[in-house]
C-alpha cells in the first residue's frame, strides 16, 4: 500500500490482517520520514468501496493499535475504490 499525502509525508508498506464480517482488520507497516512504523488500519466494506475507520490509537509494544475498536468511525474516512493498478502505479511514481 502507498499513500501519497498533500502537505504530509508519503509512505510506502505492506499490508497484512484478515477480514471480520465486513471489516478488514490490517496492520500497515511502512517507511516514511527514514523510519519504519506499524499501524492499524480497519476499513469497512460497503459494496465496492472500503472506507478507512478513523479513532484514537495507542503505542502497543511498538505497533499502534485502535485504543478501542468500539470507537472506530467510518463516516469521514478516506475512500478507496477499485482502480487500474498500472495507472495508480504511474501516479505513484
Amino acid at each position: 500500500m502507498a499513500y501519497k499525502n498533500s502537505e504530509k509525508d508519503s509512505s510506502k508498506g505492506e499490508l497484512f490482517g484478515f477480514k471480520s464480517g465486513d471489516t478488514l482488520k490490517l496492520t500497515y507497516e511502512f517507511a516514511s520520514e527514514g523510519t519504519t512504523s506499524k499501524r492499524d488500519i480497519y476499513f469497512i466494506q460497503k459494496g465496492n468501496v472500503l472506507t478507512e475507520g478513523i479513532g484514537d490509537q495507542k503505542d502497543e509494544n511498538g505497533t499502534m493499535r485502535y485504543a478501542d475498536e468500539k470507537k472506530i468511525a467510518y463516516k469521514d474516512g478516506q475512500k478507496l475504490e477499485t482502480a487500474d493498478c498500472k495507472v495508480v502505479t504511474k501516479a505513484l511514481n
